[in-house]
């Protein structure tokens, strides 16, 4: 298990200043279309319909401001070595909650990986969450 630092990058539209790429809006929907299906909301579209679809899409996020260290740590966390996240709480404007979905990006806004919060814990003003990859899905690899 891999535990790191970081402060939550969320997408704004105002990333001049920190040389990522923002999320790739039509790859993050059809990473989407692709990896709901490990949450089982395959048939989100039959209840709410195409346009609110979207809205119900998880935050699209880097973990690190430096585009080299995103791609990183999205793929540490796509094959399952990167399990713990740890911010300061004042990061927040408003905590973490098991079961909450985010997807991923590399540090040119490719999703790489949906996860989902498990565990979320605060002590001395600094927030645990443990995660777990759902899509990919992690493959035992045979010895």
């Amino acid at each position: 298990m891999i535990t790191v630092a970081f402060s939550h990058t969320w997408h704004d539209g105002n990333m001049e200043n920190t040389g990522l790429s923002e999320p790739v809006e039509e790859a993050v929907m059809a990473f989407w279309a692709i990896s709901r299906e490990s949450v089982g909301m395959t048939r989100i579209e039959n209840l709410v319909g195409p346009q609110q679809r979207a809205a119900l899409r998880p935050p699209a996020v880097h973990l690190s401001e430096d585009p080299a260290e995103a791609t990183d740590l999205a793929v540490k966390i796509a094959e399952g070595e990167l399990t713990e996240l740890v911010s300061e709480e004042e990061h927040f404007d408003e905590l973490p909650r098991v079961g909450d979905l985010m997807i991923v990006c590399d540090g040119e806004g490719i999703p790489r990986s949906l996860v989902q919060t498990t565990e979320v814990s605060t002590r001395d003003k600094l927030v645990t969450e443990r995660l777990v990859s759902l899509y990919p899905k992690q493959l035992s690899k045979k010895k």
